[in-house]
């Protein structure tokens, strides 16, 4: 197959600097994977602004040396900005008309998706590639810029729903607030929740519209998959998430530097890892600094540990003051990501004790790592290939969570079990050749000429 992997992100092999984010590496193995299976692969850039665009700052010396080994093709990016410039007019009528479309539930799915008017220039690089479908990865900017074009068949490889995060700081609005904003009159903070209503509803409408033009969506999380289903997507697929495959015996690398409850040796326990201010970073940490910490320190009283909190940028205002508590240490940003987590006895994992319920890149780089994973039981919702005691602990309260730690660091056998099914849960499961081995498959059959082929693709009309 020609595929034409649209994105708004460069690919990248490793982390080389802080802006290097999980969807750079992942974009990156999913390109070499299909590429090496024996598909022909290119990469389309969408992209807000082509004033600042440089061919020299733009493509790593990575990209080049992919585009040299013939592995996959870096296009030129399209600039959305250049087809519909005046979509970030900040003018007094500007903002006054965009809430007015607001209230009146008539915003413009552009406003969501700005790239979406940019089909013309899409299948002019379809044309060109000689596509046999579109993949958009990872982005709305992407899933919208392919939105309009009926020529190609399209995927969408989807993370979290693109509205949700904004309907969960709307609804758990004290964990996101600033502090340091004067407090509204009641009647203007009323309005200002029921426009932010109106723009969640009218996000999530045009996010509907967007994925009901895509003929195949990806789910990297289990959870997903009942969402689009509802509301009528015919071709729903939860594939899970991938990180690169890495040396064997793993599982055993920690045991040198294990710790022993010993103050010469505490217990080295990952609390999270990820930037701090994100939505789901934010649920986590809750429920970490409130009810977990606590719960550890009892369970674990004649024992000395330490939890690490790694992770750029800052947690939020309502939080700060919990992070002033014994047995905590802030790390913020680490360069070597994968040492750290390596030197752990435990690696904690809680985004999924809130409300926000997906997968994340940690929990398969934990399983890609050997680490020794304890997570809410919120993530059997979103991983269906987690197994208690054989790949993960899974606990479902803050004291069963404080409980499990403290097995996890003292049974070395139980310890050295999970590491090693999670290492096999990740090899059968989330390496690149698993996930794109299954997208791959859905999408031949798709457009296979017993299937729907390119030119009789679904088109759906709202």
């Amino acid at each position: 197959m020609n595929i034409l992997i649209i994105t708004e992100n460069l690919p990248f092999e490793s982390v080389v600097s802080k802006e290097v984010t999980a969807v750079h590496i992942q974009l990156f193995l999913m390109a070499h994977e299909m590429s090496i299976m024996g598909h022909k692969v290119a990469l389309l850039p969408v992209q807000e602004n082509g004033n600042n665009y440089s061919e020299k700052t733009s493509t790593s010396h990575l990209l080049v040396e992919a585009n040299n080994q013939n592995e996959f093709t870096v296009l030129r990016p399209v600039f959305f900005d250049e087809i519909a410039p005046t979509h970030h007019a900040i003018g007094p009528v500007n903002r006054l008309s965009k809430t007015i479309w607001e209230f009146f539930n008539v915003a413009p799915t552009m406003k969501y998706y700005p790239s979406i008017n940019l089909s013309t220039e899409i299948t002019r690089c379809a044309d060109e590639f000689d596509a046999d479908i579109l993949l958009s990865f990872l982005s709305p900017l992407a899933a919208g810029a392919a939105t309009n074009v009926t020529k190609y068949p399209k995927a969408i490889f989807q993370g979290n729903i693109d509205f949700i995060t904004d309907k969960l700081r709307l609804e758990y609005n004290h964990l996101f607030q600033d502090s340091k904003i004067p407090k509204r009159p009641w009647a203007v903070r009323y309005i200002k929740r029921m426009i932010r209503e109106k723009h969640i509803n009218n996000f999530e409408n045009s996010h509907k519209f967007v994925s009901l033009h895509s003929d195949i969506i990806f789910n990297t999380s289990a959870g997903n998959n009942q969402y689009y289903e509802d509301i009528g997507h015919p071709k729903v697929v939860y594939v899970g998430t991938i990180w690169s495959k890495l040396t064997d015996e793993i599982a055993n690398r920690h045991t040198e530097r294990a710790g022993d409850g010993s103050e010469e040796r505490p217990f080295k326990i990952i609390g999270h890892a990820g930037y701090l201010g994100m939505t789901a970073s934010t649920f986590g940490l809750e429920y970490l600094l409130k009810y977990v910490m606590p719960a550890l320190r009892q369970e674990m009283s004649e024992l000395a540990f330490e939890v690490h909190i790694i992770g750029g940028g800052e947690v939020t205002k309502a939080l700060q003051g919990y992070l002033e508590q014994d047995n905590i240490i802030v790390r913020g940003y680490v360069k070597d990501l994968d040492s750290e987590l390596l030197d752990s006895d435990v690696f904690l994992f809680l985004n999924n004790a809130g409300p926000l319920k997906s997968i994340f890149s940690r929990q398969i780089i934990a399983w890609a790592l050997g680490l020794c994973s304890i997570v809410h039981e919120g993530s059997l919702e979103t991983l269906p290939e987690i197994v208690h005691g054989e790949n993960a602990l899974v606990g479902a309260s803050a004291p069963e969570i404080a409980s499990l730690i403290k097995l996890a660091c003292l049974e070395k056998d139980l310890n050295n079990r999970v590491r090693r099914g999670g290492l096999q849960t990740y090899e059968k499961f989330f390496t690149p050749t698993a996930v794109a081995t299954k997208m791959l498959s859905v999408m031949e059959d798709f457009i296979s000429p017993g299937g729907n082929n390119k030119n009789n693709h679904m088109r759906v009309d709202l």
